[in-house]
């Protein structure tokens, strides 16, 4: 197996397990292992993506995903997660629960080569203590334009600041402007909430903060750091040495 299949099946793992951890940090959350490589993970969040099952099998038992299915508590908007274009089985169970609609987000992953230059951009980064958790809340709220309480208690101090995370928040001139959270598991780490208000993007905070996270992760050991990239963020990644290994679909309400 080439190191690239080695870091693209850790990051397989890694994913479901973070998705875990993040239901689990969450007051009220709610994780659970099924069959077959399924995972669900409930965080509350007004958010389809950050509930519902992920499966790790690259061909998924759609009866497992649909014993988790029963488990979803009512009124929470969900997803389901698999590796490749889903099968029919599986998309008869989405369809049960009115998940109709399809996304296609690609996982990336980047071994310890060396990292491009420093972005000047005039600001700070640092780590987020329980005391600036709404701060760094705020940020992650409006860097994807949506009233906090859409996240719940997602955005609190367990999750932002919990065993393994680390969130950075990045200021100019005082002002809060950027954040993005690690999640570190072992000799891997994750990025998660990456995010810039629409007011201070295009001025390379995104960039800064993301390097950071890795140059943290890669100094305390860590062999490689994945992420799910946004459309929008992919090309920053990109320049950053991120390469796309799967390109996962998640089944969503229409």
């Amino acid at each position: 197996m080439s190191v690239k299949s080695a870091m693209a099946v850790g990051a397989v793992d890694a994913m479901a397990a973070a998705m875990e951890w993040l239901a689990q940090a969450t007051p009220g959350g709610l994780a659970m292992r099924g069959r077959d490589g399924a995972v669900l993970a409930v965080t509350g969040a007004r958010v389809p993506m950050l509930n519902g099952i992920t499966t790790t099998a690259e061909t998924p038992d759609a009866d497992a995903i649909a014993e988790l299915a029963t488990l979803v508590p009512d009124g929470i908007p969900w997803s389901i997660a698999t590796r490749r274009e889903p099968s029919g089985a599986v998309r008869e169970v989405a369809r049960q629960h009115g998940l109709t609609r399809q996304i296609s987000v690609p996982l990336m992953v980047r071994g310890r080569d060396p990292l491009p230059g420093l972005m000047p951009v005039g600001g700070r980064i640092r780590l987020v203590g329980a005391d600036e958790v709404p701060v760094a809340a705020g940020v992650i709220a409006a860097g994807f334009e949506a009233p906090p309480e859409v996240f719940g208690a997602m955005l609190t101090a367990p999750v932002l600041t919990g065993a393994g995370a680390q969130t950075y928040l990045l200021t100019k001139d005082g002002m809060p402007a950027s954040t993005g959270l690690s999640l570190r598991q072992g000799k891997r780490f994750g990025l998660f909430n990456i995010a810039t208000p629409p007011e201070h993007r295009r001025r390379g905070f995104a960039y800064a903060v993301t390097q950071r996270m890795l140059l943290d992760g890669f100094l305390a050991g860590a062999d490689y750091a994945y992420l799910q990239a946004s459309k929008s963020g992919r090309p920053l990644y990109e320049e950053l040495g991120f390469r796309t290994v799967e390109n996962w679909t998640y089944l969503v309400p229409e």
